[in-house]
């Protein structure tokens, strides 16, 4: 019988797995490097490598040097590690000019805001930094803030609704308190005003509504401190306890002859070449950590581990016969992005309205969004169907989604929710640990994969 595990919308996830090393084939060699998240995205976003900017991909990777910049109406999200995010409103450019450890083991960011507006959620983490560059003016932050900044040629405006600020440039230091501006004049050598209240701007309500899914669905996967993509895990998917395999996510509304890596492209990154990213909109955890798993009779499930490194090609074990597993591309000539699988899909309909964590937007054409043909797609309380015969979007009940009743059926295998979802002893139970064993292959042995 397989449990689902729930209670995980605000309180970290305990997990009863030891962290694996390094050394797994398609993880990252270099312990130094980091990457964020493009964690969402609408509209035209753009991405640099430093080769030029190209069509960004919701779940890329964000590395040390990459720049990002929304266009023509576009919004973007980035998250870190511990779920401090930067929100870019349309027009907007950003830089990351670090994305480093330190030799403490400790964190350090660096976000230049090039132009536009920008919003910075940031959490506090001991031992981390974090520092905000917008042109001679510059911020370093080690604790929580909430702040938005604009810039354009001659001007940079700081609004801070949380914590504490301080800005050091050529003027001197300005200190800004809760609910306090400070207008810097950059053809006036960085001089400044301070002044009390914070104005509105139309994406104020947009970055509140953001912030407000990750903290109600977020958390951490114990003491990994990993906190990125957790609110769409716990959203778009559920927990359970899995005889023979241990504690396993999977999303809703999937069935058996479903598998991960259905809706995604290969990207290339300069330094270690072509990394899978996963199309799906809680597409980023499962992917750059841990072991997919195929358990018969249920499907395909996502086995967390494998955070002190991290995936370039997704990890798979136990595969079902005929299975083929995701395979790198060696090369091409500029090094295109390449869709993986190239499945059958149906545009959205053009007047379908949805959330942007729905993973479908409205439109039609080149910039349309596609979704997979027989695919159910959970969408904030509703399920969407792709029926496979006429491409049409249908819209389905309230069902799969998180708070749906429990003890519901999946592949024969009967759900049933614990009497105390996730204790505070014991968190997951593991009959073994996931482990990020191999980027491109799946293994046959007879038991899961262990630490």
């Amino acid at each position: 019988m397989i449990m689902r595990v729930e209670g995980l919308r605000k309180t970290s996830i305990l997990v009863g797995f030891l962290v694996c090393g390094l050394g797994a084939v398609g993880a990252f060699a270099d312990s130094q490097a980091r990457i964020v998240r493009l964690s969402d995205l609408e509209g035209d976003v753009q991405v640099d490598h430093g080769s030029g900017y190209e069509k960004a991909i919701r779940n890329m990777p964000v590395m040390q040097g990459m720049r990002i910049e929304t266009r023509n109406g576009g919004l973007a999200e980035v998250e870190l590690e511990n779920g401090s995010t930067v929100r870019l409103a349309p027009n907007t450019q950003v830089a990351f000019p670090e994305l480093s450890l330190a030799a403490s083991g400790g964190k350090q960011t660096t976000v230049e805001l090039k132009q536009g507006t920008a919003y910075f959620n940031l959490v506090n983490h001991k031992h981390d930094s974090f520092e905000i560059v917008a042109g001679p003016e510059k911020a370093t932050l080690t604790d929580s803030a909430r702040l938005r900044l604009d810039r354009d040629e001659d001007r940079v405006k700081v609004a801070v609704t949380k914590g504490e600020v301080r800005f050091e440039g050529p003027s001197g230091e300005a200190k800004l308190d809760k609910d306090h501006t400070a207008t810097f004049d950059l053809s006036q050598g960085g001089q400044f005003t301070l002044a009390r209240g914070v104005e509105p701007q139309p994406y104020d309500a947009w970055n509140r509504q953001e912030s407000s899914f990750q903290s109600q669905y977020g958390g951490s996967l114990g003491h990994s401190g990993m906190a990125y993509g957790t609110s769409d895990l716990n959203y778009y998917g559920g927990w359970y306890n899995v005889p023979g395999y241990g504690t396993m996510w999977q999303p809703y509304s999937v069935g058996l002859d479903w598998d991960p890596f259905m809706d995604g492209s290969w990207v290339w990154y300069p330094g270690f070449g072509y990394s899978f990213v996963s199309g799906y909109p809680w597409g980023w955890m499962p992917y750059r950590y841990g072991t997919w798993a195929f358990v018969p009779g249920w499907g395909w499930g996502w086995m967390p581990g494998g955070f002190s490194s991290w995936n370039v090609v997704p990890a798979v074990w136990n595969a079902p016969m005929g299975f083929v597993p995701p395979r790198r591309p060696t090369g091409g000539s500029g090094h295109p992005t390449i869709v993986a699988r190239a499945p059958a899909v149906a545009q959205a309909n053009p007047g379908l309205s949805t959330s942007t964590r729905a993973g479908i937007q409205a439109g039609t054409g080149s910039d349309a969004a596609v979704v997979r043909s027989g695919s159910r797609v959970p969408v904030h309380g509703q399920v969407l169907t792709v029926n496979p015969r006429t491409g049409a979007v249908e819209r389905g009940f309230e069902a799969g989604m998180p708070h749906a009743a429990s003890g519901r059926a999946v592949g024969g295998i009967r759900q049933v929710a614990p009497s105390a979802g996730m204790g505070r002893a014991g968190g997951f139970s593991s009959a073994g640990a996931a482990h990020s064993s191999s980027g491109s292959s799946h293994s046959s042995s007879s038991g899961p994969p262990h630490h």
